[in-house]
């Protein structure tokens, strides 16, 4: 008598897992860590090269299940302090592009705090600190500190080996105490964590929200070894 009767046909929406995708921190690198690619060239972009790897990424979207419009005037007034200098383009020998990263600093939104350490993190803290003597990692946050890191998107390359090169560039081009993030999605072989260098992840999924009566999209069909759908760090 004192609950509101309710339909056992209420319209509920349904939650689809679209893919599952590890969050991937890189947070040093051995020294028999693999050396880049020889003939790919990684320089910081400039206004000049926008036409380039829009048309560049504009390919590279026909693959995927699902993209955003690439247009960096866009990106910059949508993401804070985001500029062209913030993109690492790779080359060919001829002065092709054959893969893009970006990296963005998040501390300008949000703060990453850490609230309780339990006795495995706090003995990871203390065995990275040690290596960070040794140049061979990062040292992790203070008890009482915040966490630093950058996040690596808008990730396009032509093959594991440009992929490895990017983030191997990425991670010297960030500060001393700062690593790095990325997204790796179940099944896309191309963008596995490099060889060589220390890092952890964190699972997470990308879901579908959709109402009962609405049917099925075929891009939600498992299949084996698809590309990956573009998707930001920014969004968490």
């Amino acid at each position: 008598a004192f609950i509101r009767p309710r339909s056992a046909r209420r319209k509920l929406p349904r939650y689809h897992l679209y893919r599952k995708l590890d969050l991937v921190s890189i947070n040093g690198r051995y020294p028999w860590a693999p050396a880049p690619l020889e003939g790919a060239y990684i320089r910081q972009l400039t206004p000049e090269d926008r036409p380039v790897f829009s048309d560049y990424v504009a390919k590279k979207q026909l693959s995927r299940p699902m993209s955003f419009p690439f247009e960096v005037e866009n990106l910059i007034q949508r993401i804070p302090h985001f500029d062209d200098g913030q993109f690492l383009g790779a080359f060919d020998v001829h002065g092709d592009p054959i893969g893009l990263l970006s990296l963005w600093n998040p501390d300008l939104v949000q703060h990453v705090v850490p609230v309780h350490w339990s006795k495995r993190a706090t003995s990871i803290r203390g065995i990275f600190k040690s290596l960070s003597y040794l140049g061979l990692t990062k040292p992790l946050v203070t008890p009482t500190g915040r966490f630093s890191f950058h996040f690596a998107n808008h990730i396009y390359a032509d093959n594991p080996d440009v992929h490895y090169c990017l983030l191997r560039r990425a991670f010297q081009e960030i500060p001393k105490q700062d690593f790095i993030l990325y997204p790796h999605f179940e099944g896309d072989l191309a963008s596995l964590p490099p060889q060589g260098h220390f890092t952890t992840s964190t699972k997470f999924g990308l879901y579908l929200i959709m109402m009962p009566e609405d049917p099925i999209p075929d891009f939600l069909r498992p299949r084996m070894l698809a590309p990956p759908p573009d998707f930001e760090l920014t969004y968490l």
